[in-house]
């Protein structure tokens, strides 16, 4: 029989695996029969010999579950406390459990009303689509650059914030909609810049890839739908004569931000999406240590115990997704030392190097951590 804490819930996953679920947390993990087992032995304080795994590899377990919070209730608030906002590729802001919102605001997402209003966005969408291809050689003739001005930036910043905002609560009704939850919404610097976030890894319970596909796919749904919104007005206006630039810069943020999105280098929804499509958690993870394991001959059982897909898998995005986020990383560098130099001559050069310093200590951060993962696994395979 299975003991396990009672904040800890069980559930059988679609490939026969079984997902731990800590209810103060929110955090989850997919385990095995015996890790499952081992899970239970360690809450009853069975001490008898568990011959599924070696000494290492139990005190590996055990190291892991504590780390979860998935031995005591006690640990798991401790985590809820030490959230470490010292991560520099996320730094949060602001963060809110929207539980009690979305408990209040069911129509949201239960209702009759529901297909009915699913049916008249994609009609929006379809009917946008022909207006866009109909007018956008005119309408690109008939905007210019130079006319950009202090009330065109507002504006779109203000457009910008409202459109990501929408992005997320795209995301957590569609999650609601499919019986999920959202333990957390907020504000954080990614990659410096500021974003909205929303917390749907309760997708991992869902049964059906494509309900979690769905919630994944939300996000830049909604950017597709406000666009369309966006065209239609656009297109009266200038049936009247008006000016449409900010429209039209409207929509080209959309269409990029839509691909940056969808691209899986950072964790944005394409990884996300990607993970799904591929049935592997915590790809990036495996990813950089797979990439990491070639640079000393002691993890070449790491590499040994891979299959041939994952291998092909791992080191591909391992390889995109190292040079895509340093890259992504110079850039911010680069910005931040123009914009300061700007704005603060010889001293803003002061302040690009010490960033230059805090990215080389976070990089090998990064590695130091990877690395010990990597020790972790091979002692446990």
């Amino acid at each position: 029989m299975i003991n396990i804490p009672e904040h800890i819930t069980l559930t059988k996953s679609r490939d026969k695996l079984y997902i731990l679920t800590n209810t103060i947390t929110q955090s989850y993990v997919k385990v095995g029969e015996f890790e499952l087992q081992f899970l239970s032995k360690l809450y009853i304080n069975d001490e008898s010999i568990d011959d599924s795994f070696t000494e290492e590899q139990r005190q590996y377990l055990y190291e892991n579950y504590k780390k979860l919070g998935f031995l005591s209730e006690e640990d798991s608030y401790s985590l809820i406390k030490k959230k470490s906002k010292s991560d520099l590729s996320r730094i949060y802001l602001f963060r809110k459990d929207p539980t009690e919102f979305f408990r209040n605001n069911k129509w949201l997402y239960k209702g009759k009303h529901i297909p009915l209003v699913l049916i008249l966005m994609g009609l929006v969408v379809i009917f946008a689509a022909e207006l866009f291809i109909s007018n956008i050689k005119n309408w690109t003739n008939s905007i210019n650059l130079t006319d950009i001005n202090f009330t065109i930036v507002i504006s779109m910043y203000l457009l910008i914030l409202i459109t990501i905002f929408f992005h997320e609560l795209a995301h957590a009704v569609t999650c609601y909609y499919f019986g999920g939850k959202v333990k957390e919404v907020g504000i954080m610097l990614l990659y410096m810049n500021p974003s909205f976030y929303c917390d749907v890894s309760s997708i991992y319970l869902f049964n059906k890839k494509l309900h979690r596909l769905l919630v994944l796919l939300a996000g830049v749904l909604s950017q597709v739908f406000l666009s369309s919104v966006a065209i239609i007005i656009g297109y009266f206006m200038y049936l009247n004569g008006l000016k449409i630039d900010i429209i039209i810069y409207y929509i080209a943020f959309n269409i990029i931000n839509v691909l940056l999105n969808l691209s899986p280098v950072i964790k944005l929804d394409g990884y996300w999406i990607l993970v799904q499509l591929t049935d592997i958690t915590n790809l990036r993870e495996k990813s950089f240590k797979y990439v990491l394991s070639y640079t000393k001959d002691k993890y070449k059982p790491y590499r040994i115990s891979l299959l041939g897909k994952e291998k092909f898998l791992f080191f591909s995005y391992g390889v995109i997704g190292i040079f895509g986020t340093y890259l992504i990383w110079i850039y911010s560098a680069y910005l931040i030392g123009k914009i300061t130099y700007n704005y603060l001559g010889y001293w803003g050069n002061s302040i690009f190097i010490a960033w230059i310093i805090v990215l080389i200590i976070h990089i090998a951060k990064r590695i130091k951590k990877y690395s010990i993962l990597l020790n972790q696994d091979i002692i446990y395979k």
